[in-house]
């Protein structure tokens, strides 16, 4: 599904495809402004961050931000694992998404990893539904069929950091030689 960046009609329209490109185009004249290639197609639909910024995630495993003026990225985070989900902007910006691997993964507006939770472990553990933000935390569906509820914070509050599904913070999880 497109993003329109704007009601205005000096917004864009962002898109991504299964060619693996995220484009915008003006709203105005349908001319394409940017595109941007990730590594591998894309399900998910982009979201956009309070300043601008275009969040997209792609089943190369990255999700990135993504300059709204020009598509540079700005950040990128890899889970290593391919991402289906649409990520999910709450009201401070920080950004939820399902992976390829059964967690449910939430940054910070800068990408660096908040937190993740492993919803399902095991065969069929794509988390390809798109994250809802509900009253009292986020729930996601899975490949295998459930639905995961994670209360808000859960993982870095006292009873969720002695949960084994729970990472609280750290990196993306890329070997230490550097290989990826």
């Amino acid at each position: 599904s497109p993003l329109l960046t704007s009601s205005s009609a000096d917004g864009a329209v962002v898109a991504a495809g299964f060619d693996g490109f995220v484009r915008a185009f003006g709203q105005k004249n349908g001319r394409q402004i940017w595109r941007t290639p990730t590594r591998d197609h894309v399900y998910a639909s982009p979201a956009q961050l309070s300043d601008g910024r275009i969040v997209v995630a792609s089943t190369d495993g990255t999700l990135r931000a993504l300059d709204p003026e020009n598509g540079a990225v700005v950040w990128a985070f890899d889970t290593l694992a391919p991402i289906r989900s649409s990520p999910a902007v709450d009201g401070d910006d920080r950004i939820y998404f399902g992976s390829g691997d059964g967690r449910l993964v939430a940054l910070d507006p800068d990408g660096a990893l908040r937190w993740s939770y492993r919803c399902i472990e095991g065969d069929r553990d794509d988390l390809n539904g798109s994250p809802a933000l509900g009253p009292h935390g986020i729930h996601i569906g899975g490949e295998d069929g459930s639905v995961c509820f994670v209360p808000w914070e859960w993982c870095r509050s006292d009873a969720g950091r002695g949960d084994a599904r729970c990472t609280d913070g750290g990196g993306e999880g890329l070997p230490e030689d550097g290989a990826r």
